[in-house]
């Protein structure tokens, strides 16, 4: 008999003001030694069987992972109690993405070691494969040199990039939603404008936001 869903202590409060967008962690019971195709089908079925009978009305999907039993989704009152409700569904929280400390990046990258030779990156580009890159940061001012996002659905249900394609190119493409990207630009590239510089501080920037998303077709991005 599996435990009831837990849900994080803020979902409910926040959901008193609007619909939220949380991370929904699923019971995993898959074989671990199968082959990826057959984890990635069995977690595919997984989740279907938990939004199955959520009107799109009340849960709208944001991102799912091939090979995690969790997904992402924006949800109001109703649904959360649906979620909930479900054998499969082991916790339900708000997703509120992460953060980073150059103050911990530094060392781990001997990142004083190359400031300390007087390397600045100089005259090189670099590319950083991420979420994205938040294009109007101060520590990337004027070293942004290119942008371009890969975002596609594995059903054929069309792309995810900001103008709603597969691909795009060009300012504002690689426009980085979660923070990830951001920061780990800010570790390689940051030039100590407002956080700390990074390895390269005067370095130029190609951003790129690549993300494959394994989306029902009827379902939003």
């Amino acid at each position: 008999m599996l435990d009831a869903a837990q849900v994080g202590p803020n979902v409910e409060r926040e959901l008193a003001k609007a619909p939220v967008r949380v991370l929904v962690l699923l019971h995993d019971s898959s074989d671990k030694t199968a082959s990826d195709s057959r984890k990635i089908a069995d977690l595919k079925a997984l989740r279907a069987d938990v939004i199955d009978g959520i009107d799109d009305a009340h849960l709208q999907m944001r991102r799912e992972f091939s090979l995690l039993p969790v997904f992402a989704a924006e949800i109001d009152a109703q649904a959360l109690a649906q979620l909930r409700a479900h054998p499969a569904v082991r916790r339900i929280d708000l997703d509120s993405g992460g953060s980073g400390s150059m103050f911990e990046a530094r060392p781990l990258a001997k990142i004083d070691a190359v400031n300390g030779l007087g390397l600045t990156g100089a005259g090189q580009t670099i590319a950083v494969i991420d979420s994205g890159i938040a294009r109007n940061h101060l520590d990337f001012s004027g070293r942004i040199v290119a942008e371009q996002c890969f975002c596609s659905s594995s059903s054929g249900g069309g792309g995810c990039c900001p103008n709603g394609s597969a691909t795009q190119s060009g300012v504002g493409s690689a426009n980085d939603d979660n923070g990830h990207g951001t920061n780990v630009t800010g570790i390689a590239a940051a030039g100590g404008a407002i956080s700390m510089r990074g390895a390269a501080p005067a370095v130029n920037i190609v951003a790129v936001s690549y993300t494959h998303l394994t989306l029902p077709t009827n379902r939003e991005v």
